[in-house]
């Protein structure tokens, strides 16, 4: 019975397996933060492929353009209604990210920066690539708007990996009502795949699945909160 959730870490492994026979082809990476921890991108890289890295943070873009041959482009994606205007990166790493309004209870933020905002679409628009083969999109709360501001339909990409941190069914509604369904988790990031995709799920991977999306979210909501107020109270 093959799992359907795994570590974070095993996500080149994720990625070797459905596209064990396909040819290079080309990537598209919103938050890409570091050009190799964590990176969803740099396994394809390094096996023939091309792609697109989108980074907010000035510090990240420029470790980015040093040690990967991918095109980086530094600013932040947001929903058509954000575009053309500028918001504030909280800066924390990997965590770095434009709504802190929605982790004020979780995480620290001392400094920020002033990005420029455009939707994903525009920038494809400008880059023009015939086909997206994968999309990661991993901006640390702000992952609707981005994709409120890339045409989905439009370009169908095969496998779509997002972070969601499993807060609610936003993200989830959004991809089923646009033909995905999902097939594997990898520490905060959801896997999806066009509906009619057969890429295999057991029976043990639906079960894990439901038991992490469903069934588990009550007692999860209640150990964040009990979390949050024992952060409050130090």
């Amino acid at each position: 019975m093959a799992p359907a959730i795994f570590r974070q870490e095993v996500e080149d492994d994720v990625l070797d397996t459905y596209f064990s026979n396909q040819k290079p082809g080309y990537f598209i990476e919103v938050g890409a933060f570091d050009p190799e921890l964590l990176s969803q991108s740099k396994r394809l890289e390094d096996n023939g492929w091309s792609g697109l890295m989108i980074e907010a943070c000035e510090e990240h873009a420029i470790r980015c353009r040093k040690n990967r041959t991918s095109k980086v482009i530094q600013v932040a994606c947001g929903s058509p209604a954000q575009h053309g205007t500028t918001m504030k990166l909280a800066k924390l790493g990997g965590l770095s990210t434009v709504r802190a309004d929605r982790f004020e209870n979780d995480r620290r933020y001392d400094e920020y920066e002033i990005v420029s905002v455009v939707t994903l679409d525009s920038i494809l628009e400008a880059q023009q690539p015939t086909s997206i083969d994968f999309i990661s999109i991993d901006v640390e709360g702000a992952e609707m708007d981005v994709l409120a501001g890339f045409d989905i339909s439009r370009w169908k990409p095969p496998l779509v990996l997002i972070e969601d941190h499993i807060e609610n069914d936003s993200i989830h509604r959004f991809m089923k009502a646009h033909g995905y369904k999902r097939v594997r988790r990898t520490g905060d990031n959801s896997w999806y795949v066009p509906s009619p995709d057969s890429f295999n799920v057991s029976l043990f991977g639906r079960w894990q699945l439901l038991r992490k999306y469903y069934l588990g979210r009550p007692l999860r909501i209640v150990r964040t909160r009990r979390w949050r107020n024992s952060l409050r109270r130090k």
